[in-house]
């Protein structure tokens, strides 16, 4: 998404956005991951010399908690994913600054955060999970390679909580990523930033 983006489907919810204008996927999950093996966790950098790079918020949402580490939001409504039609909790970490207090609401496209380097392994990143449903958050889930690993509450993989409009893919971590049309139109799948299907 670009900054400021909003996107409102023709009935009246919002399309939930990837929250950066560039995705360079830095560490995705799996077993062989360092710090990613118990969860769905992305770590999004500016690309391969990471810099402070803003996080817009993929919907119109709310901080609902926050650390010196982590920040844990939700939709204020329900909104339009490639997994149909539901609320939404994500957490964001490795923050340096905390640009919003607790309790405050975040319209589509507005400043949420930024990358860090916040606790982030000296690589400047912004590492967060997607939920279903509000009032989703982290817990410990096992320990990878790198450490204790925590993983969200009925969590959903990414590319089934956001579609990449206007979002430049450099690095996609070989997700198949999607563009909302409309809920008329087609949906599409992308995969390393090519349409390779199409279906109503």
């Amino acid at each position: 998404m670009r900054a400021g983006q909003t996107m409102t489907a023709s009935d009246g919810h919002e399309v939930a956005l990837f929250p950066m204008e560039m995705m360079y996927i830095w560490q995705g999950w799996g077993p062989s991951t360092w710090t990613h093996c118990c969860s769905y966790s992305l770590d999004l950098t500016s690309g391969p010399s990471p810099v402070t790079t803003p996080v817009y918020a993929p919907c119109k949402c709310q901080l609902v908690a926050a650390t010196n580490l982590a920040l844990q939001w939700q939709s204020t409504d329900p909104v339009w994913t490639p997994s149909g039609l539901k609320y939404l909790s994500w957490t964001t970490v490795h923050h340096d600054t905390q640009v919003h207090s607790v309790g405050s609401i975040v319209n589509q496209g507005q400043l949420m955060t930024y990358t860090g380097n916040n606790m982030a392994g000296g690589v400047n990143h912004c590492h967060i999970d997607f939920g279903e449903g509000q009032g989703q958050g982290l817990y410990p889930a096992c320990v990878c390679p790198g450490g204790q690993a925590y993983a969200m509450t009925n969590a959903i993989v990414p590319e089934r909580a956001v579609y990449v409009n206007d979002t430049r893919i450099m690095s996609s971590f070989g997700l198949n990523w999607r563009q909302w049309t409309g809920p008329q139109g087609f949906n599409l799948e992308v995969k390393n930033g090519l349409v390779i299907r199409a279906w109503r």
